[in-house]
């Protein structure tokens, strides 16, 4: 998955798809028409809560970061892709916590910002 043109999760697409590790990822996953209701996510739980400008981030920082509800000070910099499962990488500093932050955002405005 390209973001920017910049590589943000690689994979075998039926893993990357099911069960993304990436909040792109996961955005376009959740935001695809489908006919189940069996997503993982829905869109709004992986939204900027603030609907103003998106923020401009420093060229060294994660390419996804100002549109990133779950974006930290540490996406300041820019992830290298870290691998997560067998043939499968991911270029996020909280790859392993923001699914659970987007669990537990039950409001349809989104995520507030982690910051």
């Amino acid at each position: 998955m390209l973001y920017r043109g910049r590589i943000v999760e690689d994979g075998p697409v039926d893993r990357v798809f099911a069960t993304p590790r990436h909040p792109y990822t996961a955005l376009l996953m959740a935001s695809a028409p489908t006919v189940r209701d069996d997503r993982p996510f829905a869109p709004h739980q992986l939204r900027r809560g603030d609907p103003g400008p998106v923020p401009q981030a420093s060229p060294d920082a994660c390419v996804f970061a100002a549109r990133c509800p779950f974006a930290a000070g540490i996406c300041a910099a820019r992830p290298s892709l870290t691998s997560v499962g067998e043939r499968w990488s991911v270029a996020c500093h909280r790859h392993q916590e923001w699914g659970d932050l987007a669990r537990s955002a039950t409001s349809q405005e989104g995520p507030a910002h982690a910051r």
